[in-house]
């Protein structure tokens, strides 16, 4: 700057100092960009994890209710299949049943014949799964406490089911020689 005439040297030194100033508020700028949608993001992420955690909610609720009317249909089932165990099964007219005696004769036939049971509610479990794949769900202990329930409990029930499948269709096979 020693070269430069007097009133230039004071001219170069603003400019230094405006685009410096300029510089400085881009950055400011930027960083106040960037720190808005960080929170904006983690805000989405939470919301997104209380959507899941609301879902899966339900689907106990729903597991709870449909498990309990399961557990009442297998305790009347019992009550019904004891008494023709017993042979305390009311008499019926076969050649021609009044529509009493046939749906008596359904229940009994469904219950020796018939599957009833339940399958997990499971849509929560899986957006848990989908999400933590995706990183976008934080790792805390719910979410791992729940992964964790469900891998517990879901291969036991999924089992049950499959064998209780298994077991009425040969039930169906072994009363197929009395039709």
């Amino acid at each position: 700057m020693e070269n430069l005439p007097a009133g230039q040297a004071g001219k170069t030194a603003k400019y230094f100092k405006y685009a410096i100033g300029e510089i400085a508020l881009v950055v400011i700028g930027i960083l106040i960009a960037l720190s808005i949608n960080n929170w904006n993001e983690q805000r989405l992420l939470i919301s997104n994890q209380e959507t899941i955690y609301k879902q899966v909610r339900s689907d106990l609720i729903k597991d709870t209710l449909n498990l309990g009317l399961v557990i009442d249909h297998w305790e009347q089932r019992n009550i019904r299949l004891e008494k023709v165990l017993q042979k305390q099964f009311p008499k019926i007219n076969i050649e021609f049943p009044t529509k009493k005696e046939d749906s008596i004769v359904d229940i009994y036939f469904g219950d020796i014949a018939g599957t009833f049971s339940h399958r997990i509610q499971n849509k929560g479990y899986d957006l848990i799964k989908v999400t933590r794949r995706l990183n976008s769900l934080k790792q805390d202990t719910l979410s791992s406490r729940i992964i964790d329930f469900y891998l517990k409990n879901e291969p036991p029930l999924s089992r049950n089911a499959t064998t209780l499948i298994r077991k009425t269709q040969e039930n169906i096979k072994f009363f197929e020689q009395y039709s």
